[in-house]
């Protein structure tokens, strides 16, 4: 079992399968190992260590390409959304929403409140800064329609792959679901309009 393999790796490994190696590695790299290990031996019965160390960096370099090419190969074989969501869980420990956006000065957001607000600002130029409480709404929550609820809009939004593609707001469901307490009072009072006054579309 080759050293270099990652140990989640060599732990999959079964003692009998002879044959159990990642997939950057290739007979180049095996021969050049064992190249490695005979000039060891040599180095340590002679004193001359020049020839060792020359193959050991030239076994380095050849093992650092074949696990960039190798993994470049495999990022670009990637076409399923959930793949892709998976990967970034494994590789990212503290995971952070990309919820900062370029603003029209060519700066960045400082924070999800900023960006929601140039978001506002860039779709409803004009638009005003209103309190929940004072929303005014003529609609009748009547009863041929069913009632929308926040159970049901927190459902429907942690239904979303998180880093799905946006749509053309660009709003990606990972924004939706790391603020739903702030948007879901809102979205509350659109959809019962919406259903409310039939519009559907």
């Amino acid at each position: 079992m080759p050293l270099g393999m990652p140990r989640n790796e060599r732990a999959g490994c079964h003692s009998d399968a002879k044959n159990c190696r990642p997939p950057w590695w290739t007979a180049e790299i095996a021969e050049l190992r064992q190249k490695c290990r005979r000039l060891f031996n040599e180095a340590k019965r002679t004193g001359n260590w020049t020839l060792y160390k020359a193959s050991t960096n030239k076994f380095k370099n050849l093992t650092r390409n074949a696990k960039r090419r190798s993994w470049r190969d495999f990022c670009g074989n990637v076409r399923d959304i959930s793949e892709t969501s998976r990967l970034r869980k494994i590789l990212a420990k503290q995971p952070t929403v990309p919820s900062f956006i370029r603003k029209a000065d060519g700066s960045w957001s400082t924070s999800c409140r900023e960006s929601l607000e140039q978001l506002i600002d860039t779709h409803f130029p004009g638009n005003r800064s209103v309190t929940m409480g004072k929303l005014l709404l003529s609609y009748d929550r009547g009863t041929d329609c069913m009632p929308i609820t926040e159970d049901m809009l927190r459902w429907a939004i942690t239904s979303f792959y998180p880093y799905k593609s946006p749509g053309p707001d660009g709003i990606i469901p990972a924004d939706l679901q790391h603020n739903m307490d702030v948007i879901i009072p809102w979205l509350l009072e659109i959809y019962g309009a919406c259903l409310s006054g039939h519009i559907y579309q």
